[in-house]
């Protein structure tokens, strides 16, 4: 299990941040589109994020899809991975609600990204998740949001994902 640490944050600011934090390596940190949609920062913007993917972290765009989300943002920017927004969720398996989100998981595919499918509550979500191959999910069927004391325990717990439902 890898932690996603879900951070908005000014540009200018960020690197002491990150540096103060000692966010581990293996983490994925996830970045707003509304950091990005800022034109007077786009430079900025680019470097912060090269300079994260040099120290080893992994960079994720939180709700794609929606708000400020832009196709164009995955061409400009260097990000490892999309988070697939829970309003796409919450529709697969319902006739003709599907589209768009099983659109953002083969475009993910095509582009060589990771992809995160975010508020996955039902069996039904993994189900239809894994009919689109969808290699990664969280939610409140996995576990609620966690403080990072509480989450120590179930990271080093090698029988966690043995845990996880799954749709079988």
């Amino acid at each position: 299990m890898t932690p996603d640490i879900k951070l908005l944050f000014h540009l200018l600011s960020a690197m002491d941040m990150i540096a103060r934090m000692k966010i581990p390596k293996a983490a994925i940190l996830v970045i707003g589109d509304e950091i990005l949609s800022g034109k007077t920062e786009d430079q900025n913007a680019r470097l912060l994020i090269s300079e994260l993917r040099e120290l080893g972290v992994r960079i994720a765009l939180d709700d794609f899809g929606t708000g400020y989300s832009s196709l164009s943002y995955l061409q400009r920017y260097p990000v490892d991975a999309l988070k697939l927004d829970k309003s796409f969720v919450a529709r697969m398996g319902t006739p003709g609600n599907d589209g768009v989100g099983g659109a953002i998981v083969k475009l993910a595919r095509e582009l060589g990204m990771g992809l995160i499918a975010e508020g996955v509550e039902t069996v039904t979500h993994v189900e239809q998740l894994q009919k689109l191959d969808c290699p990664h999910a969280q939610g409140y069927l996995f576990s609620r949001p966690l403080t990072a004391s509480d989450m120590a325990p179930l990271l080093a717990s090698e029988s966690a994902a043995a845990s996880l439902p799954t749709a079988s």
